[in-house]
């Protein structure tokens, strides 16, 4: 019967999942499943690189994000011609004045 959650995902599926913090502008992954490096280009934008690719670009993206100094709720998102990805996943935090800002706290998971 069904898979648990382990060795590599649900059921058959790919998981991967990283936790990070951001503070002083500087990344610091807390956890992470199956990425190998989150890449910092600048506020509010990272890429985060799988340790091994999806089969394709059709893979489900959740997200939790705070960012508590800006007051204001704010978004992760896929940039256009930067992602998805099979091998990494490019995201945008983005408060509702459509401005980039570094979340304090961000937690993402990818499924197939």
């Amino acid at each position: 019967m069904g898979g648990g959650i382990g060795g590599g995902g649900i059921g058959g599926s790919l998981v991967k999942a990283i936790t990070f913090t951001v503070s002083g502008g500087v990344p610091t992954i807390r956890k992470s499943k199956g990425i190998t490096s989150l890449t910092d280009h600048g506020v509010g934008d990272f890429t985060i690189n799988f340790s091994s690719n999806f089969p394709d670009i059709f893979y489900y993206m959740n997200f939790m994000i705070t960012i508590t100094a800006s007051s204001s709720m704010a978004v992760c998102t896929g940039s256009g011609a930067d992602g998805p990805l099979v091998g990494s996943f490019r995201v945008h935090s983005v408060a509702l004045q459509s401005t980039l800002l570094d979340p304090e706290f961000c937690s993402i998971t990818f499924s197939n």
